[in-house]
């Protein structure tokens, strides 16, 4: 029986093809935005062998320095997410199904029109800051309850456990 605790904090997932990129700089905004109500990752289903060093160059420009690594949707597959969000801008982009069923949404955020400098990318920094800002503005019970709403529209028997 899928379980979300009621106070605990909410999972998140970032998912992109490459995780080099977009998923990063949406990781990278939601640990430092969301403190300890979130617990975040991000994973790409056919990912590169590095972050992109424009990406994180504009990324640096919002003063966040991001040392992750990408890494494939394997790596983190057997976690419970709470919500998944797929970060590609290319319709029917493939987002294998989870344990735990979590609330998918999709962020169609363009590709940057890259020059060979940062500057590209400042604009997708952009964006992906104003929508963990959106995020991080809801109530975390409101998240709570969409994710049991989603659990349980599929069938799931759902419960809240109290923290112990």
């Amino acid at each position: 029986m899928p379980e979300l605790v009621a106070d605990g904090p909410i999972t998140v997932l970032f998912l992109c093809s490459e995780n080099a990129a977009h998923s990063q700089i949406a990781e990278a905004f939601l640990h430092r935005k969301g403190g300890n109500r979130f617990v975040v990752g991000s994973a790409g289903t056919t990912p590169a062998v590095v972050l992109n060093p424009l990406a994180m160059a504009a990324l640096a420009d919002f003063g966040v320095t991001w040392r992750g690594q990408p890494k494939p949707i394997e790596a983190v597959i057997d976690q419970a997410w709470d919500l998944v969000i797929a970060l590609d801008d290319r319709p029917g982009v493939d987002c294998p199904t989870l344990p735990g069923r979590p609330l998918y949404a999709h962020w169609r955020i363009p590709g940057p029109v890259v020059d060979g400098n940062s500057m590209g990318f400042t604009e997708v920094v952009t964006d992906l800051s104003r929508r963990i800002d959106l995020l991080v503005a809801l109530r975390p019970e409101q998240l709570r309850a969409a994710v049991l709403d989603q659990r349980a529209r599929a069938g799931d028997d759902v419960r809240v456990a109290q923290p112990a």
